[in-house]
């Protein structure tokens, strides 16, 4: 249960970032999803933001991601990543 509690607040996150766009960004969520079921029952969920705005000599740039796996009731993978960036052009 609170795997699926994080996965939810990290999808709600994403959909308020969208949602929420300030002037001049440009915000993306991406969301995947892979199920398997036969010989081995297997679970990948993966879900990203991101948000950039790009001027003349400005750019800032930040997400999230995140990834979990399951292989019947063991879990495979989890984790999750934030980053931000920015830049400034300086011209001679």
């Amino acid at each position: 249960m609170v795997k699926q509690t994080r996965w939810l607040a990290l999808l709600a996150t994403g959909m308020f970032a969208v949602g929420a766009q300030a002037e001049g960004f440009k915000t993306s969520l991406s969301l995947g999803a892979t199920a398997t079921d036969g010989n081995s029952e297997t679970l990948t969920l993966t879900a990203g933001v991101l948000t950039e705005r790009k001027t003349d000599v400005d750019s800032w740039r930040f997400g999230v991601d995140g990834q979990y796996g399951e292989v019947g009731a063991s879990t495979t993978n989890e984790q999750a990543k934030a980053f931000a960036g920015y830049r400034h052009t300086i011209s001679g």
